[in-house]
This record gives C-alpha cells, sequence and structure tokens, in this order.
C-alpha cells in the first residue's frame, strides 16, 4: 500500500476529491441495484427503459455529501462526526427522491426500494470510508522517508477530531491518543483512537516517544490551561494550541494556526462581557482621540474603540512606524468590515504645545484617550529630561487644548508606578495625575478623569518578552530578585475596561482595575522556560538547559507595586472596575510649580527638575495622609 499511499498523497486536493465523488457515485450507484434485487427478490437489472429513475438516487445522494461538507477535507482520516454528517445527508436523499417522483409524474419505480437503499448507502458510504483510513493511516507515516512525529491530542472533542484530521492530512505528526478531563469520554474510541485520562499522558508519552502534546479546547479557560501546563511540567512536552475554534467549526482547519501556547495563555484571567451600553455612551457615534496610539496600551485602546462604532478617530503619535502600522491596520478593518469611520493618523509630540493646539482646532474631538508616555524605568532614570517634557509638560498641554477645545471627556492612562513612586518614571505618571485632577477642579465643560492599572502582558519593554528572548538565545534568564511579584492583566482587557470607565466618568476620580491574583516573576520565569519544552538548570538539575540569574532590584524598583492611594475605595457598575476620590491639589499650586518645572527644563537643569517632580509627589502624598489623619 505504501506506493499507492505516496501517489494519492502526491494528487492534487481538486483530483483527490474528483475521485472520492466519483467513487461515491459508483458505490451509490451499486447500493441502488443492491437495493433493487433485494426488494424484487431476484438477482437482475431493472428494465432499461426505467434505468434513469434509479439513476437519480446516486445522484442526490452525491450532491447532498458535496452540501452537507463531507468533502471538506480530502483525508486518510476519519472521524465519528464524518459518520453522523453521512448518516444525515443520505436521510435526506429517500425524501427528494420521492419528492421527484411525485412532482415528474414517474411511475414504475417500486417506492419501498428507498427504505431499502437508505440502509445500504449509509453502511457502505461508512464502511468504505473507515477501511481506507485505516489502510492510509498506516502507509502514510512513512512517505518520502521521513517519520510522522508522535503526538497527543488533549481534547476529544469536535476540535480535537478536526485536528486529528488535518494532522492526518498534512502527514508530519501522527496523533497516538486523546487526552481529556471528561470522565464521561474516557477509554472510548474517537478517530480509531484511545481517549486517556490527562493523568496518564506521561505514561503514555515515555511509550510512543512523545514529545508534542497540542491542546484542542481554546474553550479552557486560563486557570484550567495553568493546572495543565502545571501537570505537564516534569514531562518536558512541547505544549502547542489551536486558538481559534470559530474557523475549525466552519471546516477550514489549518494547521499554521496551531501556535505554541504562550504565558499569555496562562495568566490573566477570563475575559467577562462588556457592558455594551458603557462602550456605546463613551465612544459610539463620537469623535475619538488617542494619543500613543502606536504603543503596545494606544494601539490597543485604538482596536477596542474602533469596533464599537466611533465616527472617526484621530491617532497621535511621535513615533513613524508605530504610527504608520496601526493606521494600516485599522484601515484594512475599515476596507473588510465596511465600517462607517474616519481615521486619521497624524505625527507628532504631545510635549509640543502648539502642535497640540493645531489637532484640537482641525477636528472636533468628543473624547480623549491620552496613553503617550515615556515608560521604561531604567530608560527614564538616565533620560530624565525628555521623560519630564513628554510625561509631565506632555499630559498639561493635551488637557489644555481638550479643555480650550471643549472636549466632553479626557481620561489620562495611568499605572501602578505612580503610587508612592520610587523612580522617576513612577514620579512623573503621579504628577500627570496630579495635573489632571487639579483640572478637573476648575470650571470647565470637560470631564477630567483617570484610570490606574498595572503591567499588561506583552507591552513592549515588560518582563514577558524579556524572558521570550533570553529564553531563545539559551539563557540565562535574569530576575532582579526572587521575591518580587508584580499583578498582570492581557492588553485587550486592560483596554477594554479604559474605555467602559470613560463612560461612568463623573470628573476628576480615578478608576482601578482589579488586577487579580499577583504572580510571583521568578515562578513566571520558571513556567516560561517549562513552556519551551526546556528544563530550569540549578542545583538541583545542573544538567538542565537554562539557568535562571538574580541581578539585584534596579534602582527605584518595588518588590511589589500598589493601586491605591486614598482609602475611600467603592465598587462601580462593572465588577472588575473600582473607583477613588482622592485628595486633589488646587490648580494654582500645581500650575505654579508645573511652570517652575518647565522653566527648569528649558534651562537644561535636569537634576532641579528631578527633585521638583519628586517634591511634587511629596505634596500630594503629604496632604492625602493629613487628610486620612483627620478623617
Amino acid at each position: 500500500m505504501e506506493p499507492v499511499a505516496r501517489y494519492l498523497k502526491s494528487l492534487d486536493s481538486r483530483l483527490k476529491l474528483a475521485i472520492l465523488i466519483v467513487c461515491d457515485g459508483f458505490l451509490l450507484t451499486a447500493c441502488v441495484f443492491a437495493s433493487y434485487c433485494i426488494r424484487m427478490s431476484v438477482l437482475e437489472l431493472p428494465p432499461v427503459d426505467r434505468l434513469h429513475l434509479f439513476l437519480i438516487g446516486p445522484l442526490i445522494g452525491v450532491a447532498a455529501l458535496y452540501v452537507g461538507n463531507v468533502y471538506y477535507s480530502v483525508s486518510r482520516s476519519y472521524s465519528a462526526r464524518t459518520e453522523w454528517r453521512i448518516m444525515q445527508t443520505q436521510t435526506a436523499v429517500p425524501f427528494l427522491w420521492a419528492f421527484f417522483l411525485v412532482v415528474f409524474g414517474l411511475e414504475g419505480f417500486p417506492r419501498s426500494v428507498l427504505v431499502v437503499n437508505w440502509s445500504l448507502s449509509v453502511l457502505a458510504l461508512v464502511g468504505w470510508r473507515r477501511l481506507m483510513a485505516r489502510v492510509l493511516s498506516t502507509a502514510m507515516p512513512v512517505i518520502g522517508h521521513v517519520e510522522a512525529s508522535p503526538v497527543i491530542i488533549f481534547g476529544a472533542t469536535e476540535t480535537g477530531v478536526r485536528l486529528h484530521d488535518a494532522l492526518a492530512e498534512e502527514g508530519r505528526m501522527r496523533p497516538v491518543a486523546f487526552a481529556d478531563d471528561d470522565p464521561e469520554l474516557i477509554g472510548r474510541r474517537v478517530s480509531g483512537l484511545s481517549v486517556i485520562r490527562t493523568e496518564d499522558i506521561g505514561g503514555l508519552a515515555a511509550k510512543e516517544n512523545v514529545r508534542t502534546l497540542l491542546v484542542a479546547k481554546p474553550e479552557l479557560s486560563r486557570r484550567a490551561r495553568r493546572a495543565l501546563v502545571d501537570l505537564l511540567q516534569p514531562l518536558h512536552l512541547e505544549v502547542r494550541i489551536v486558538p481559534d475554534l470559530g474557523d475549525m467549526a466552519r471546516g477550514r482547519m489549518r494547521l499554521s494556526e496551531i501556535r505554541p501556547i504562550r504565558i499569555q495563555d496562562l495568566l490573566g484571567r477570563d475575559p467577562v462581557p462588556p457592558k455594551q451600553d458603557l462602550l456605546d455612551q463613551a465612544v459610539k457615534d463620537q469623535c475619538v482621540l488617542i494619543t500613543g496610539a502606536g504603543g503596545s496600551i494606544g494601539s490597543e485602546l485604538v482596536r477596542q474603540v474602533s469596533i464599537n462604532g466611533p465616527s472617526e478617530i484621530v491617532l497621535v503619535d511621535s513615533s513613524e512606524y508605530n504610527l504608520f502600522e496601526i493606521h494600516r491596520e485599522i484601515e484594512e478593518a475599515i476596507a473588510r468590515e465596511g465600517w462607517a469611520l474616519k481615521i486619521h493618523a497624524v505625527l507628532g509630540s504631545v510635549s509640543d504645545q502648539n502642535f497640540m493646539k493645531r489637532v484640537f482646532a482641525r477636528w472636533r474631538v468628543d473624547i480623549v484617550f491620552h496613553a503617550a508616555a515615556y515608560k521604561h524605568v531604567t530608560m527614564v532614570e538616565q533620560n530624565p529630561g525628555p521623560a519630564i517634557y513628554n510625561n509631565v509638560l506632555g499630559t498639561l498641554y493635551c488637557a489644555q487644548s481638550a479643555r480650550d477645545a471643549k472636549v466632553k471627556r479626557f481620561v489620562l492612562v495611568s499605572t501602578d508606578k505612580a503610587v508612592n513612586p520610587t523612580n522617576l518614571m513612577g514620579a512623573t505618571k503621579r504628577v500627570s495625575e496630579l495635573v489632571v485632577q487639579a483640572m478637573a477642579r476648575q470650571e470647565s465643560q470637560t470631564v477630567f478623569t483617570m484610570v490606574r492599572f498595572g503591567n499588561v502582558l506583552g507591552s513592549s519593554g515588560s518582563v514577558v518578552p524579556l524572558f521570550t528572548q533570553q529564553i531563545e538565545r539559551g539563557g540565562p534568564v535574569t530576575v532582579t530578585h526572587p521575591d518580587v511579584v508584580r499583578y498582570f492583566m492581557l492588553i485587550p482587557e486592560a483596554a477594554q475596561l479604559v474605555v467602559q470607565s470613560a463612560a461612568m466618568a463623573r470628573g476628576g476620580e480615578v478608576f482601578l482595575l482589579q488586577m487579580g491574583n499577583a504572580v510571583r516573576i521568578l515562578d513566571l520565569a520558571r513556567q516560561m522556560i517549562g513552556l519551551a519544552g526546556l528544563v530550569v538548570k540549578d542545583e538541583n538539575n545542573p544538567d538542565g538547559d537554562i539557568e535562571i540569574v538574580f541581578t539585584g532590584l534596579k534602582p527605584g524598583e518595588k518588590l511589589y507595586e500598589e493601586l491605591f492611594i486614598g482609602q475611600n475605595i467603592r465598587e462601580t457598575d462593572h465588577e472588575r472596575i473600582l473607583l477613588c476620590d482622592e485628595v486633589r491639589l488646587r490648580w494654582s499650586e500645581v500650575h505654579q510649580q508645573i511652570r517652575q518645572l518647565a522653566t527648569l527644563l528649558e534651562l537644561g537643569n535636569e537634576k532641579r527638575a528631578h527633585l521638583l517632580v519628586m517634591a511634587l509627589c511629596e505634596m500630594g502624598s503629604e496632604i492625602d495622609a493629613q487628610v486620612r489623619k483627620v478623617a
């Protein structure tokens, strides 16, 4: 069979489909004549003048198989789903056949043949597919003299079956079993393979020399994924995942979509459905301006806003490349989805006051999401002048321009590093918050508010991309301190919550995104090494692959981050958004200090500017402490 299998593998998919249709047509025709012989209890062909009546059935049968998507994959694999589809499609054949005979008044055809033919057709179609699948599946793994690597599929469901079919068609991987955590599936056979317990994966992997596990349950919660990965970590298996159930359900399974499971698939939380009324209130039919639109948070804000019906989006960024990329992405989405949306890319810096005035004068903006900021702690420490100018004065100029243009809402995207800051980056964001809070105390048609949250997974400069690069280079993975912990949130969830927070703003408040549980960075490093199918190299395992090295806390770095400054924390209409009314400085106090800050920067005195920023943070903290003490 190997030469036949090799020949079939080399055929074009359209030719394979044609061969399969011809074989089905021949088989269905044979079933019709066999049904006639059984019904008439004679071994003879029907009269020649009535042969056309017998050929109607096979034509309808093949058409039903095609329409029923039985031919979606010309594969040597076989599944229970295919059997079910065959039964469904062939059940319709007798009714369509009888309808055709009645409508056209065709006589001389025994109607009872239809019932017998249905049984024979289903048995024949199912039987020959099972036979060919079994014969070819044993021959195909050696095609091209390349040994198909054994894999285990986690998920004995429709998704897993489709994955099995696609793998069998492609031929580079050979599924040896299904694994599942559903007790009702354990011990059964699916697509000819046994379904084993999750706990038995290790034993079978060792027996069959399996090095890869394919997770075919995209609907698994992150908690369930973490539990599975934790269970598999001692086995050192490469874990890959099928991310898109929708495409597979429509019969378009592509093996290129199977990717290594990432730490983003395990950390964070399962998203909660957004409150559409809040999204509509914030951006529907509005002109939205987003600063830092090409950055990690800014670009995701653009995506989340664009799918919720704004009239226009103005993208502002100082990076030409980042601005080009997000603008191109949204333009393609507009063309693809047919959105009635205008998109404008504006290259420039928020720290240019005249530039910001021109932007707000050109477009009638309704809401601003101010995400532009220098955020890398080490870079900001080494370049205090540009960082202060961009983060503090850029926020001031953007907020003042929004106020003068009578924008409805101004939303500052802030960070947990602004709480009791120990580094300049956090201090500049804290002063930005003080600026926005002070402006909220002024008489204005603009509602000023801010949203504060912790780290987002995968943002530029964050620890996850850094660890990924270090692992790809063979290590070592650098961790600052064994006890350092951080909160993490997925970027899409953070951006979606920021937009919903904007709808609840009344002025001057701070919205706090609930970040879930803190993650120990050392555990994160170990887990990422395990996900890569590698072993941590340490005293207990000197023959491991990747070493973890502790480098010490960087200047201004904390062991843990905080989200709260004040104590007046309240819940909102959204379960993952909290509200805090913090103490606000008067505009006169803030404005005087900011003017002095601008003067120091113009004179190039970055050291004194740095000290002034820290002093402003202290001023806000002292007032807040006094208020809490009185309360």
